[in-house]
């Protein structure tokens, strides 16, 4: 296996974010047109136009293992890849089981409709129930693997994944599937005006078809796109300070675009009816997606850099031995004086647990320690109960985790700290 080196990571990085690119609206639409086309079929009854427009979703849908087996590989990838650039993170097996698993048994659900409706004996709501359930577990696991990935965003968190396991979900993940999740169902709009697109024939019904899909097609992806900005801001609210740089607002601003040109070419659609606006409105949703991923891959390129990420590895390599995948670039400071015997202990938990966020003359993932300690001189019992507890103090930095430290353990680095801090 090619080892994991300086000048093939960003190649590594760069795949990721395409991967992720790629498979985000093909999971959004697999889950999005089946529930939508579940829909149709419910509410519409015996309307000829409703079932006709179902049919068509579920064909473009539902389409065997020339969809599923790209996906599962695709997916695979993509965790993979994640597992080669980051180990550090402990998103492992188990991980990729959680999100590998739901999206199998999704897409056998959704392939399993055919063979239930060619059944005489088989009622109508069975198949429309296991439609629906496949839809839910695919986005069950587009859940847990935007989850998942927030995390690289939070290497205060590494260490503590292997005995934390729910610490997989994050605001900043949960905003990302929201984002996803109506960008899915406005994707969904635009393939249904491509089945108003592909709708030949000048018969009076063929043209009550193409109006029917044009509007419902139009007021779907409509309703998404405006359910969509919120989300997009929710979720550069919840980035972590330094993952956000000015190309990064740069390509929110530029989604902001596509979303208005979007609109105004949904709004036309709803007044016209015209389907030649179709594979427009189709490449503005591609387009939301790809500037989403690569918000994501910036967003990670700036946060995980020469600082955090090796601060981060170095917190993590106790839990996870292959988190020293690439080395910690060599230190030009001046090497701090020894700390005395009694404080051995805490420089040891500090450099195990600690130093992943705190430095004590920079701003790492918390504030530099020596900015902060001062007030503690004198008050070691105050800064034990710190420690034990972490409350949010400072806005501008993201709570402190729950440590889980043994008592001596915190005795030990809160006189550690004192000690260095006083030096």
């Amino acid at each position: 296996m090619t080892p994991i080196t300086p000048e093939n990571l960003p190649l590594l990085k760069l795949v990721l974010a395409v991967l992720l690119g790629a498979l985000t609206p093909l999971l959004g639409f697999l889950a999005g047109g089946t529930v939508a086309a579940v829909l149709l079929e419910i509410y519409g009854g015996e309307k000829n136009n409703h079932r006709k427009l179902a049919a068509a979703l579920f064909a473009r849908t539902l389409q065997g293992q020339t969809v599923a087996l790209p996906t599962l590989l695709l997916v695979a990838a993509a965790l993979a890849c994640a597992g080669l650039v980051y180990p550090e993170t402990g998103l492992g097996p188990a991980f990729a089981a959680a999100s590998l698993l739901p999206l199998a048994v999704g897409l056998a659900l959704l392939h399993l409709r055919p063979t239930l409706t060619a059944r005489p004996s088989c009622p109508a709501w069975l198949g429309s129930a296991v439609v629906l359930t496949g839809a839910g577990a695919l986005f069950a696991a587009m859940f847990v693997l935007l989850s998942g990935l927030a995390l690289l965003l939070h290497p205060d968190q590494w260490p503590h994944l292997g005995r934390l396991p729910w610490l997989i979900l994050s605001w900043n993940g949960l905003a990302r599937f929201l984002e996803i999740l109506v960008l899915s169902f406005g994707l969904t709009g635009a393939v249904i005006l491509l089945c108003a697109a592909a709708e030949g024939g000048s018969t009076p019904g063929a043209e009550g078809f193409r109006r029917f899909a044009c509007r419902t097609g139009a007021v779907l992806a409509l309703v998404s796109l405006l359910a969509w900005p919120p989300l997009q801001l929710w979720g550069l609210y919840t980035l972590a300070g330094q993952a956000r740089s000015g190309f990064l607002f740069a390509l929110a601003i530029a989604a902001l675009a596509v979303g208005l040109g979007l609109a105004l070419i949904l709004l036309n659609l709803l007044e016209t009816s015209s389907p030649a606006l179709a594979k427009p409105a189709l490449l503005g949703f591609l387009a939301l997606f790809l500037t989403g991923a690569l918000s994501d891959h910036n967003a990670r390129g700036t946060h995980l850099n020469e600082q955090t990420l090796p601060q981060g590895r170095a917190r993590a390599a106790a839990f996870y031995p292959k988190a020293a995948a690439l080395p910690e670039p060599p230190s030009t400071a001046a090497p701090a004086p020894a700390p005395s015997a009694a404080a051995a202990d805490g420089e040891a938990v500090f450099q195990r647990i600690c130093a992943g966020c705190h430095a004590f003359d920079r701003r790492v993932v918390g504030p530099p320690l020596n900015s902060v300690l001062g007030k503690y001189q004198g008050r070691l019992a105050e800064l034990k109960g710190f420690i034990r507890k972490p409350v949010k103090i400072n806005p501008d930095y993201p709570s402190m985790p729950q440590l889980g430290l043994a008592e001596p353990e915190i005795d030990a680095v809160a006189r550690y700290l004192l000690q260095r801090a006083g030096e």
